[in-house]
């Protein structure tokens, strides 16, 4: 995650929930009186559209400190041609995700505390990338801005004839070539930095972590997409990696994010990867709205709305067969009210 400073006033010493004051604004869809379990109440504000959408701070008084989680769209499925393989195309990397709220372990990617003022901020929401049209076409999701950061749109999934995946918030699974591992692409993640990327500033002394790695291709099937949460799967007909969770601390209701393995909501989970037609399955699609791969001929699903989730790589086979849609990224804002 690299901050780029606009103008927006970022806070020190303080925790997000350091008291309530005066608060008022407008933007996005509304909720207020949420309770949380340790008996607070916020205020949440949910965009979803492409933006720019306004977030209109009206008055404020006291610490005028907010938390966000902020996804970018996911990249898409791996196509499947129809060439010398006919395996399955990678699954599509999971939009970066950011968070602030308190006590989550994905804090200290950011500088912590947000503080606002009275005025208009301008949120753009990534949208999922479309399936690819044709071979050669491999669209990564766009990036979600907001308090000047970016956050990075999902890597595409990797073709079936061995084209490398693209890089992006989380990486594409690689795609199937029938001889070795194809390339994967590379998370946003400090320990592993993406080339494509390489160029952007890197702030210090905070990590920048976004996403994750794709997995690389098996012998008959494409690599799952790298999840916000966690590595794309290896192998052919990988599984997505996992989004990020959110636990009912958070009190992210039901209509935003998915469910998974444990209680709670999850956002940013990477594609499945697609397979070769004599593979009965294909790769799972991670928590969080990663879709799922396919096999013979089958178009891949298409990532969740709203949830940033990469899109499944497509099933092999004799025919052209494009990998799923990216799901469309998401921005979340609570203050204690």
């Amino acid at each position: 995650m690299a901050p780029i400073f606009t103008g927006s006033k970022f806070g020190f010493g303080r925790s997000a929930a350091a008291g309530p004051g005066v608060f008022s604004a407008t933007g996005g869809i509304k909720e207020t009186n949420v309770s949380s379990p340790d008996g607070k109440i916020y205020t949440y504000h949910y965009f979803t559209s492409p933006g720019p959408n306004p977030f209109n701070v009206t008055s404020v008084s006291g610490p005028g400190e907010v938390e966000y989680i902020l996804v970018a769209g996911g990249g898409s499925g791996g196509y499947s041609q129809n060439g010398s393989t006919r395996r399955g195309g990678g699954g599509g990397g999971a939009g970066g995700l950011l968070t602030n709220f308190l006590n989550h372990p994905l804090r200290p990617n950011t500088p912590g505390p947000q503080v606002v003022t009275i005025q208009n901020y301008n949120f753009s929401i990534g949208a999922g990338a479309p399936a690819p049209p044709n071979p050669g076409i491999q669209p990564n999701g766009e990036n979600t801005t907001a308090f000047g950061y970016i956050v990075y749109g999902g890597g595409a999934g990797g073709e079936n004839e061995g084209q490398s995946a693209k890089s992006g918030g989380s990486g594409g699974g690689g795609g199937a070539d029938g001889h070795s591992p194809s390339a994967f692409g590379y998370g946003y993640n400090p320990l592993t930095p993406a080339p494509v990327l390489a160029a952007v500033p890197l702030p210090s002394p905070y990590p920048i972590t976004q996403g994750y790695n794709g997995g690389p291709s098996g012998s008959s099937g494409g690599g799952g997409g790298g999840g916000a949460g966690g590595a794309g799967n290896a192998g052919s007909g990988g599984p997505g990696g996992i989004g990020v969770r959110f636990t009912d601390e958070y009190s992210i209701p039901n209509s935003y994010g998915t469910s998974g393995p444990e209680a709670g909501r999850y956002l940013a989970g990477g594609g499945g990867g697609g397979t070769h037609p004599s593979e009965n399955t294909a790769g799972t699609g991670g928590a969080g709205g990663g879709g799922n791969g396919r096999t013979t001929d089958t178009v891949g699903d298409s990532g969740t709305a709203n949830t940033g989730g990469g899109g499944g790589g497509a099933g092999g086979g004799p025919l052209n067969t494009p990998g799923g849609a990216g799901g469309s990224g998401i921005v979340i804002i609570r203050y204690l009210t």
